[in-house]
């Protein structure tokens, strides 16, 4: 939820707690147009494994099928490790589906692009090479 009404596309991110940057492989999930959304770590939808994670939220633009990049729509108010969205323990076998993100934007200003810079998920959109 962003000022409490659902938002398509955003990408939640868990990072483990004690580390110092987003991988491409953790945890993630796309909220879907009513704001519900399903984590994916190794394969679509197989959930998160039990841990302390920080909560970085994104909104991106889709550059082809299946690649997103950034810049943040959300103006990187939620993408530090040092200031994330929120924090979550999850333990073994603990259901994910009652999680509930609620981002308020009104009158909070932007901030810089986090340390470790935009975010890029999936390919990128090929670039058609001229033959000479």
């Amino acid at each position: 939820m962003v000022d409490q009404k659902p938002v398509e596309n955003l990408l939640i991110r868990l990072v483990p707690a004690g580390t110092n940057k987003p991988e491409q492989t953790n945890p993630r999930a796309f909220t879907k147009a009513d704001g519900s959304f399903s984590f994916t770590t190794f394969l679509e939808n197989d959930g998160v494994p039990a841990g302390e994670y920080r909560v970085l939220v994104e909104q991106l633009q889709k550059v082809s099928t299946t690649g997103w990049a950034g810049p943040d729509e959300l103006k990187n108010r939620y993408n530090h490790l040092d200031e994330p969205a929120s924090t979550l323990t999850v333990e073994d076998g603990m259901p994910l589906d009652d999680v509930l993100i609620d981002l308020q934007l009104d009158n909070q200003p932007g901030k810089k692009e986090p340390t470790y810079g935009a975010t890029h998920i999936g390919k990128p959109a090929s670039k058609k090479g001229r033959r000479h």
